[in-house]
């Protein structure tokens, strides 16, 4: 295939699906529809364009030539696995962006809203409220991704790949194994001090052990409210001139 013409569609799939994420994601639009983007794209992530741009990367020599031929390559294949759940994951935007949750006192707000309302929220009883409210929605938004989770592996594996890990490596030169190697011997290394300096200010705080915190409790922790005299509203539109 003429990889001159996949970059050429690549490209403009990019300007067309970045401008309807952002629509909708700024409310512009009230629904995503980003399946009829793909569609309006349809021939772009055939298996043969991934082939195509998979062998020409491995041939390639120079080094520049290497890295925008591994870049066409990782769109390629990440945008067919893609295209296959593109409805699925369009239904979960939206889900998202209907979904509503209650209030304890009765009232309902989006639930793009409730995380600032939850962080906000002084009291611990509505925060926990709002935790269970917040869930119920993930759990239904779950069901739609579970789905594109599931195909994403599986799709990793029918395009040649050592599942999804070995996609990423390949594809984008992220070793992720070590990452997560790594990272492990961090959370050995910082238990202790993260648990001393945690329990502490949850105490400080919060009036609250560490042993009865619950996920609200840290995020209204992070919130920092003692630090909000340092931001005051009237001067933020000054401050960003």
């Amino acid at each position: 295939m003429d990889l001159e013409s996949l970059r050429a569609g690549a490209e403009a799939f990019l300007a067309e699906s970045r401008l309807e994420l952002y629509l909708a994601g700024a409310g512009v639009k009230e629904q995503l529809r980003l399946a009829e983007v793909y569609e309006r794209h349809a021939g772009l992530f055939a298996r043969e364009g991934v082939v195509a741009a998979a062998q020409a990367f491995a041939s390639a020599r120079e080094a520049g030539e290497r890295e925008r031929l591994r870049e066409l390559w990782s769109f390629l294949a990440l945008g067919l696995i893609r295209e296959r759940v593109k409805e699925l994951t369009e239904q979960a935007a939206n889900f998202e962006s209907a979904a509503t949750v209650r209030l304890p006192g009765g009232e309902e707000i989006p639930y793009r809203q409730s995380a600032v309302v939850q962080l906000n929220e002084p009291d611990r009883g509505r925060r926990a409220a709002l935790e269970v409210t917040r869930g119920e929605v993930v759990r239904r938004k779950n069901a739609y991704l579970a789905p594109v989770h599931a195909a994403t592996h599986a799709l990793a594996g029918e395009l040649g790949f050592t599942g999804y890990l070995g996609m990423m490596e390949r594809l984008k030169s992220y070793p992720l194994a070590p990452v997560r190697e790594e990272m492990a011997r961090f959370l050995r290394r910082t238990e202790e001090l993260y648990l001393r300096e945690m329990g502490g200010a949850l105490r400080e705080r919060l009036g609250l052990r560490l042993e009865e915190a619950q996920r609200h409790d840290a995020l209204h922790l992070f919130r920092g409210r003692e630090h909000d005299p340092l931001f005051p509203a009237e001067r933020l539109v000054a401050s960003a001139r």
